[in-house]
């Protein structure tokens, strides 16, 4: 099943702005992106790589464009960026909202999930976190998205039971679709409870009833308890939204969790062929990258599949054993 944390992008590409917009319901959290920290010329702030990085670099975008001045219309200079594809030049300007807005929560949780899920720097990631948890007066919203990110960090880490317990946190200070849907994951994977999972998985298109990946873990995880009826109506739901038929062909960007869901559905349902017809087109969407093969081999949705020569010569041609890493953005399969 889908990563945790991930929403859809417009145009194929995992936008963390938008994937912190997708959980929400207030406008500020479509201009979502980062977080802050108070710091001078030459201090290091909070960082992605082994190199320090200061906040003494010119206050322009990497095309030149000078900073805006709000912490909410950066986040779009922000979201430009990573649409580009730009890491480096979007973490430049997280970097100077972090440095000019330290008290600013938005800009906190946001960088977090930027460093957590796009650039893997865990410990970063949990620092800012925490920072967003601990300025002045942090909304509900905020509060329960910082609470997710530190519970995918858990989930990551290996402690599922923690990350259980975090994610019951942030849905009690707001109960928001992404993070049912984490918790949807981690107690099929950590407690093998269908039933739970499938509770989580109908809160969260209760929230976003119109969300494709909401539909597909619910579709997903109504097969898994015998609810195939209730399964293909939210399959095929979620793919008339998308704008996908169930071969994934379509006539514009489709966002690849889409179609790696939807393969996972159509695996649990023993439908293999159709299935890896899916993970074909999920292969050939452009932002498929952040999905290792450790992390599809370990998802409990291709189990039934693991031995399918087919599903072999799919991850060979695309993941080759000895190119890919066994680090993954999260350790929790979705």
């Amino acid at each position: 099943m889908l990563q945790p944390g991930v929403a859809l992008a417009p145009c194929g590409r995992p936008s963390v702005v938008r994937r912190l917009a997708a959980g929400a319901a207030a406008l500020a959290f479509l201009l979502c992106a980062q977080w802050q920290r108070p710091c001078g010329a030459s201090e290091t702030v909070v960082t992605g790589s082994s190199s320090s990085r200061c906040c003494d670099a010119p206050a322009t975008t990497a095309t030149g464009t000078p900073l805006a001045d709000s912490t909410q219309q950066r986040l779009l200079q922000v979201q430009a960026a990573e649409l580009a594809g730009d890491l480096p030049g979007a973490d430049r300007i997280y970097r100077h909202i972090v440095a000019d807005h330290p008290d600013d929560a938005l800009g906190w949780a946001a960088y977090g999930e930027f460093l957590r899920f796009l650039i893997h720097d865990p410990v970063q990631a949990k620092l800012a976190f925490q920072t967003a948890l601990q300025v002045p007066h942090p909304s509900d919203q905020l509060r329960a998205l910082a609470l997710k990110g530190l519970g995918d960090i858990a989930g990551a880490a290996g402690d599922s039971e923690g990350a259980i317990a975090i994610m019951r946190q942030s849905l009690a200070v707001m109960p928001l679709a992404d993070t049912h849907r984490a918790l949807s994951v981690l107690l099929l994977v950590a407690h093998h409870d269908e039933a739970g999972a499938a509770e989580e998985a109908r809160l969260a298109v209760a929230a976003t009833p119109n969300d494709p990946l909401s539909l597909l873990v619910y579709a997903i995880l109504c097969e898994r308890i015998g609810h195939h009826d209730d399964g293909r109506r939210a399959f095929s739901h979620a793919l008339s939204i998308a704008g996908c038929d169930a071969q994934g062909r379509a006539d514009h960007p489709v966002h690849c969790c889409v179609f790696y869901n939807a393969a996972c559905y159509l695996s649990v349902c023993k439908q293999p062929m159709q299935a890896l017809t899916m993970l074909s087109a999920f292969f050939a969407a452009p932002n498929h990258l952040h999905r290792s093969r450790h992390d599809i081999v370990g998802d409990p949705d291709f189990a039934g599949m693991l031995q399918d020569p087919g599903f072999i010569a799919l991850l060979d041609k695309n993941l080759p054993p000895a190119a890919t890493s066994p680090a993954s953005a999260s350790a929790v399969p979705r």
